[in-house]
């Protein structure tokens, strides 16, 4: 991170745009757990949304903004 700065040293489901992952860690959290997921991605998706595809930006906001748009996985 000293040499990428917080942003560049990101890693994980937000930084890589990866929703299906996100949704699918949201759908297996308890009700209070998710809520903290959320908040922390949505942080998260601040310092990786300018590296990321306008697509999957739009998609990682939209499920993070939206409780009720998470569905189990099958």
């Amino acid at each position: 991170m000293e040499a990428r700065g917080l942003a560049g040293g990101l890693t994980g489901p937000i930084a890589r745009g990866d929703a299906g992952i996100v949704a699918r860690h949201l759908a297996s959290l308890p009700p209070d757990a998710a809520v903290l997921y959320r908040l922390l991605s949505q942080r998260a998706l601040l310092l990786a949304g300018p590296r990321l595809a306008p697509e999957a930006r739009t998609a990682l906001a939209e499920l993070l903004a939206a409780p009720s748009s998470v569905k189990r996985p099958a």
